[in-house]
C-alpha cells in the first residue's frame, strides 16, 4: 500500500494511484501541484520503485540542479533503482535513516 502523502522539501505531495490508461508511463510528479501519480496496474514492488523514482524527481526540482530532460531522467533512474535495491536488501538501515533523534545535520 502506498502512503497518501509524502513530505518532500517541506511540501506535502499527495500520492494517488490512477488507471494505467491515464498515464503513458509508470508514474509522474507534478511539482507545481504537489502531486504524484502512480499507475495502479503495476505490481506492488513496481509501485514502490515508481514512488521512489517520482520522489527523486521532486528532490531534483527543489535542489536547483540544472539538468537537461534526458539527463534528469537518467540520473533519477540510476539513483532510484540503486536506492531501492539497497533499501530492499538492507531493511536494518531504515531505522538508522528514519530516526528523528539525529540532530547532527
Amino acid at each position: 500500500m502506498l502512503p497518501r502523502t509524502v513530505r518532500i522539501s517541506g511540501h506535502f505531495f499527495s500520492v494517488r494511484e490512477v488507471p494505467g490508461s491515464q498515464l503513458e508511463e509508470c508514474g509522474n510528479c507534478r511539482v507545481r501541484t504537489c502531486t504524484i501519480q502512480i499507475n495502479e496496474d503495476l505490481s506492488d514492488s513496481m509501485k514502490h520503485l515508481t514512488l521512489l523514482h517520482e520522489v527523486m524527481h521532486a528532490i531534483v526540482a527543489f535542489s536547483g540542479l540544472e539538468l537537461g530532460e534526458g539527463q534528469e531522467e537518467s540520473v533519477v533512474e540510476a539513483m532510484s533503482s540503486g536506492m531501492f535495491a539497497v533499501l530492499r536488501a538492507n531493511p536494518e538501515l531504515s531505522p538508522i535513516w528514519c530516526s528523528s533523534e539525529d540532530t547532527d545535520f
